[in-house]
């Protein structure tokens, strides 16, 4: 006997809830290369510019109602408090300090009904540590008739207006849904981590277990999963980084040669964003977004971050 099948006479459901676009590690900066070969310098930047413009691209076509940057904006090798692996970070912190302020300017431009959050990191916070090592006199120092202290990320990228900044690294936190009534959303940069594959959200889990989490700081990405006696299910999700993964980040593992180059390998970091859809109900649908030589796909759609 044939099946009796007609065709589906309902309409296309329109769009329900609303959109959280999430993303981690920027890691913005520059390395000031002169080739000892043929004395040209240029600017090579730690940050990847495809995921840049593919957050850009995503935030202007979807319009999300909430934008969180988990932080490590920028890099600041210029202050670490590692030893350096070469002399590529001098006259590079005006350029990095600028192209975090450009890439807020234009998130803005796009959505400006949208809300933009970031929450602290460990290298945002470079710049009170340098301060309370080499001239503590400017430590929360502010210009007169201004409220944010001059010597801070968020005044040098001169954020005011286009970010919602929580300082404080280490307890710095975003928490999303707790209006609902059911366990919120912990947007936050992180502080532990495991060098066990899905360690570190194992840990989170235990330390949270009446929320999800949504972090960065690891630079590769881990999920697990709870589910609640009442039948909601938790999620424990590290996001991969939006900064390059060829080994020019200064990290453990990266490398220059003799000729002042980066040596060009590929770290263990996945290039990710998230979107969280929110049905207003305490429920969430978690959608991790792989971005693969610059190339995103999501709800049908393709952005291409190789297209200015």
């Amino acid at each position: 006997q044939r099946a009796d099948i007609r065709p589906t006479k309902r309409k296309t459901p329109k769009k329900v809830g609303r959109e959280i676009l999430a993303f981690a590690d920027t890691q913005i900066g520059y390395r000031r290369v002169r080739d000892t070969r043929t004395d040209k310098e240029e600017l090579v930047p730690t940050h990847s510019e495809e995921m840049l413009r593919v957050i850009q691209q995503i935030n202007a076509d979807r319009m999300p109602e909430t934008v969180i940057n988990l932080s490590d904006t920028i890099d600041l090798a210029e202050f670490s408090r590692f030893d350096p692996d070469s002399d590529h970070f001098h006259r590079t912190l005006g350029p990095s300090f600028q192209r975090v302020h450009d890439f807020y300017a234009q998130l803005y431009a796009d959505n400006p009904k949208g809300k933009r959050v970031e929450v602290d990191s460990n290298h945002t916070a470079r710049v009170h540590k340098r301060i309370l090592q080499r001239m503590p006199e400017l430590y929360g120092f502010t210009l007169p008739g201004e409220q944010y202290p001059l010597m801070s990320y968020f005044r040098l990228a001169n954020l005011d207006g286009f970010v919602d900044f929580i300082s404080g690294y280490g307890g710095a936190e975003f928490i999303y849904g707790e209006e609902y009534g059911r366990e919120p959303i912990i947007a936050k940069h992180g502080v532990v981590l495991s060098s066990i594959p899905g360690g570190t959200v194992r840990k989170e889990l235990q330390e949270n277990p009446t929320s999800h989490i949504i972090r960065g700081h690891g630079h590769s990405f881990e999920q697990v999963s709870r589910t609640t006696r009442d039948g909601n299910q938790l999620r424990y999700i590290q996001l991969g980084a939006s900064c390059m993964n060829t080994s020019v980040v200064p990290s453990y593992r990266n490398a220059i040669d003799d000729f002042g180059q980066p040596v060009k390998s590929r770290e263990n970091w996945q290039n990710q964003l998230l979107m969280i859809e929110d049905f207003e109900d305490g429920t969430y649908n978690f959608n991790v977004i792989d971005v693969i030589n610059g190339v995103a796909r999501y709800g049908g759609k393709v952005y291409d971050g190789r297209e200015n």
